[in-house]
């Protein structure tokens, strides 16, 4: 990305300087590379369509100005910093110090309390509810169409 440009060419100078070792990191919105588009029309659903997609084509104007903010294999990241080896070797020297061993069989999301007066019995009945609020403040008139897809 453009943006990015700057830091690509100054971080090593920097890092040199002040006697600290590169990462190799990659921004991940998603995991595959052809999730690019629905990711991006994920996008403009969740903020204000009225503004949003005017003269938009959601398959061509990506929100993050490329399509490769995905989880990149290893051979991949190499290739991306492959004009840093330093940078590898110091992301798998931190890759080897992480330790984190999830049993199976053990519920880890966190608890979420419902509130009493949220009219819902159950997470799944507040998930259609809060949903079906929230495309009514999204979408000034909803259609069948929207509800269709929402159901």
């Amino acid at each position: 990305m453009e943006l990015e440009k700057p830091v690509l060419r100054d971080m090593p100078k920097l890092a040199k300087e002040l006697g600290l070792k590169l990462i190799a990191s990659n921004d991940v919105h998603y995991i595959k590379h052809e999730h690019a588009i629905p990711h991006n029309i994920y996008l403009y659903i969740s903020t204000d369509l009225s503004r949003d997609r005017e003269g938009k084509n959601m398959e061509t104007d990506l929100r993050y100005g490329t399509d490769q903010v995905y989880f990149k294999t290893a051979e991949q990241m190499c290739e991306l910093f492959k004009d840093f080896p330093e940078a590898i070797k110091s992301t798998l020297e931190v890759a080897e110090k992480c330790n984190l061993e999830l049993p199976k069989g053990v519920y880890h999301m966190p608890d979420f309390p419902i509130e009493a007066n949220a009219g819902a019995s159950d997470l799944d009945e507040y998930l259609v509810k809060s949903a079906n609020e929230g495309l009514y403040l999204k979408i000034k008139n909803v259609t069948q169409i929207e509800t269709d897809r929402l159901n």
